[in-house]
Order: C-alpha cells, then structure tokens, then sequence
C-alpha cells in the first residue's frame, strides 16, 4: 500500500513545526517530560454532512452521540500536538485523529 502524497506532506510539515516548536522552546521544562500531556474523557453529539460537490452521500447515521478519549501534549505554551479517538453509539464505528494545534489567545492575557 502506497502513501499518499498529501499524508507525507502533512507529515513533513508536522516534522518541521515540531522541530521549530523543539527549538523555539520558552518554557523551562525538558520537551520530552510527562507534565506537558493533558488527558481528557468526553462525549460528542457529531453530524455528518455531505461534501460541497455531492461526490459522495451522507452517511445513514447522519447524526450521533459519541464517546471519546483525547490527549494533548503541549510542545510550547502556544503549540500542542492532539489526538482523539471515539466511539460511536449509534453505528458502532471508531474514528481517530491526530492534528496540531495552535493557541491563537487566552481570553486577555499573553
């Protein structure tokens, strides 16, 4: 099976930022230290909806109640690297994600 050239880039540009979050480090901490990963539990109420150019339909279970667990782990205080995986109650699937996340702001302060 082949990868897709969009998940390499994806991944490359993932490496890069890591990278630059490893080197642009403003807090004290080690980057690799067990105070840097939040873990959380939650539910969801998800609705799918189809694509803008109809290429594909919407899903039966268009709408859904969701159980999850979700990690964070905080690379700068600005830059975190996420994860999630859910349980759908309804139909029974699993999804998983992985992502970045930027801080844009904290309600008035830095």
């Amino acid at each position: 099976m082949r990868c897709p050239k969009v998940f390499v880039k994806v991944l490359v540009a993932l490496a890069i930022l890591v990278a630059a979050a490893a080197v642009a480090q403003a807090e004290d901490k080690p980057l690799v230290d067990w105070s840097r990963l939040s873990l959380a539990a939650g539910v969801n109420y998800a609705w799918h909806a189809a694509p803008f150019d109809d290429s594909a339909p919407v899903p039966a279970w268009g709408r859904e109640w969701e159980a999850g667990l979700y990690g964070a782990y905080n690379l700068t205080p600005r830059l975190s690297l996420t994860g999630s995986t859910v349980y759908g109650l309804d139909n029974k699937n699993v999804e998983s994600r992985v992502g970045l996340r930027v801080r844009l702001g904290n309600g008035g302060g830095n």
